[in-house]
C-alpha cells in the first residue's frame, strides 16, 4: 500500500465519521424539537412547522426554533393558573370589616380596630354568625333577626357557663346557662 491509498483511505474515514455525527446530531435535534415541541403548545401546526424548521435547515433551524418557542411548558402554564386561581380564592375567603376595610377572622364577632359588629354568636351553639346569615350553619338555628347592615356594638355575646368543677366524690351539679 502507498502513502496515498493510507491518507485517502483515512479521508474517507473522518469523511465517513463526520457524516454519520452530523445525520445522528441532525436526528437528535428533531427529536429533542419534537418533544420539547410538544411539551410546550397543543398547536398541531405550530408544532409540524418547528419540527419541519430543524429538520430542513439543521443548526440554524434549531437555534431559531429555540429563539421562537414558547417560553413555558403546558404544565408550567397550568401550574401558573392554578396557583393564581388559589390566590384569588384565597383572597376572597379573607373576611373583612365592613366600615375599616381591616382583615377579620371568621371567628370575630367584633372588628378589634373599630368595634363593628362583623358577626354574632349564635344563641343555640355560641359559635360566631355573620351579620347577613339568618340561620347558623353549624346547628340549623334561626336566627331571630339578621340584620341587613352591620350595626356597631361594643358588647360580646354571652358566653355560656360550663359546670363547675367538683372535688372527687362529690354530687355533679350544672349551672344554669345564660342566654341572651
Amino acid at each position: 500500500m502507498t502513502d496515498a491509498t493510507i491518507w485517502a483511505r483515512a479521508f474517507s474515514l473522518v469523511g465517513f465519521m463526520f457524516v454519520a455525527y452530523m445525520l445522528t446530531l441532525w436526528a437528535v435535534m428533531v427529536f429533542w424539537t419534537h418533544r420539547d415541541i410538544a411539551s410546550r403548545t397543543a398547536n398541531r401546526a405550530q408544532r409540524q412547522v418547528s419540527v419541519a424548521m430543524v429538520a430542513l435547515f439543521h443548526v440554524p433551524g434549531f437555534l431559531l426554533y429555540l429563539a421562537l418557542r414558547p417560553p413555558e411548558t403546558v404544565a408550567e402554564s397550568l401550574s401558573r393558573q392554578l396557583e393564581a386561581e388559589a390566590l384569588v380564592l384565597e383572597s376572597e375567603r379573607q373576611q373583612t370589616c365592613p366600615a375599616c376595610g381591616h382583615a377579620v377572622s371568621p371567628e370575630f364577632v367584633t372588628c378589634p380596630f373599630c368595634r363593628t359588629a362583623v358577626g354574632k354568636a349564635c344563641e343555640a351553639c355560641q359559635r360566631s354568625l355573620r351579620t347577613a346569615w339568618v340561620l347558623c350553619p353549624y346547628c340549623g338555628a334561626d336566627r331571630a333577626h339578621a340584620p341587613s347592615t352591620p350595626e356597631r356594638s361594643s358588647e360580646r355575646a354571652p358566653v355560656p357557663l360550663r359546670e363547675a368543677p367538683q372535688p372527687a366524690g362529690a354530687r355533679r351539679t350544672a349551672l344554669p346557662t345564660a342566654r341572651a
